[in-house]
């Protein structure tokens, strides 16, 4: 019996060595694709989509410092109502693992950042910088939403895509040609927007360009035309995206502006300079305060206290009442 039992718990040991060797193993896989360490095949099809699909701290950690820009035009017309909208994207990393981006467009919207050693610096596009408090979230968030313009913009046109490779005669690189997919039925869409589910391509062209080592983009060029149906008519949208993707050294640095920190409000200081002007001077509450300021600067008018207690009302409204000439105080007629 004491045989058996050891027997059982030795079993027991080894199974849950086993789980916990292989919960340890599929942590380390996911670690590594989200880090990008996974290999990718941009001479695959399937490849060169999951690579225009990369997220920037994949591409990060798989070329280092590096430095893209793209530009973008967005034509839409329904009806007679047309409009358009360019817009910039820049965004670069060095070897100290700082970051620059801006974002321009031309609705006279943009912003610009810097992030260098947990010192975070921004600006709208005509204010001057100012040093914020160091948010990483924020930082990344935003250069997120840079680098995510080209997958945006392929998520919506992939299933109407045909890759077909090319060569370019650059050494270590895949060239793809992208093509309107003949099919007249295109992939299923699983896209929860209406108008994206419901949009047809009349027109796709473009060239890719990936390095073959880390199936980084070096290179997206894409042209499209598509429609999709409104409450009121069809919105026909024309498309143009470029971007261009350079590898930098790990000797490149960033140049960060100098930026004064900014200044922190507080809300019952604010509210006090915007009442009474600059700050009063000792003995300025002890003499009078704020209603005799009131009284000062409006002379014959109420202050804002009593304005708050009687709104509506002035002196000249109300009649002062004797004693007793209240009718709560007016005795009953007798019956």
């Amino acid at each position: 019996m004491f045989h058996r039992n050891r027997v059982y718990r030795l079993i027991h040991f080894f199974n849950v060595l086993l789980v916990l060797l292989g919960a340890c193993s599929t942590t380390d896989a996911k670690t590594g694709a989200a880090n990008g360490s996974s290999r990718l095949d941009p001479s695959t099809s399937s490849g060169a989509r999951a690579a225009l699909m990369m997220r920037l701290s994949q591409t990060r950690h798989r070329l280092g410092p590096f430095q893209w820009r793209a530009d973008s035009v967005l034509s839409a017309q329904a009806g007679n109502d047309h409009r358009s909208l360019t817009e910039t994207f820049f965004l670069e990393t060095d070897g100290l693992g700082r970051i620059h981006g801006r974002h321009d467009n031309s609705k006279e919207y943009g912003y610009e950042f810097y992030w260098a050693g947990g010192t975070y610096t921004y600006r709208l596009r005509y204010r001057p910088f100012r040093r914020r408090k160091a948010d990483w979230e924020d930082v990344s968030s935003r250069a997120e939403r840079i680098w995510n313009t080209t997958a945006d913009t392929w998520s919506i046109l992939d299933r109407f895509a045909q890759l077909e490779a090319t060569s370019t005669g650059q050494k270590g690189q895949i060239a793809y040609r992208v093509s309107l997919s003949s099919s007249p039925r295109p992939a299923s869409s699983h896209e929860h927007r209406a108008w994206a589910k419901n949009m047809k391509v009349s027109a796709l062209s473009g060239r890719l360009v990936f390095e073959r080592a880390t199936g980084a983009p070096l290179l997206v060029r894409i042209k499209a035309t598509y429609r999709f149906p409104k409450r009121q008519g069809t919105a026909q949208v024309t498309l143009s995206l470029n971007d261009t993707l350079t590898r930098k050294s790990e000797a490149y640095r960033i140049q960060v502006p100098e930026a004064p920190t900014a200044p922190i409000r507080r809300r019952p200081q604010e509210d006090r300079r915007i009442l009474l002007g600059p700050t009063p001077k000792p003995g300025w509450y002890r003499a009078g305060g704020p209603t005799r300021w009131w009284r000062k600067h409006h002379p014959g008018r109420r202050t804002q206290r009593k304005m708050q207690r009687h709104p509506g009302s002035s002196p000249r409204q109300r009649r002062r009442r004797q004693p007793g000439s209240h009718p709560r105080h007016t005795a009953s007629p007798q019956p």
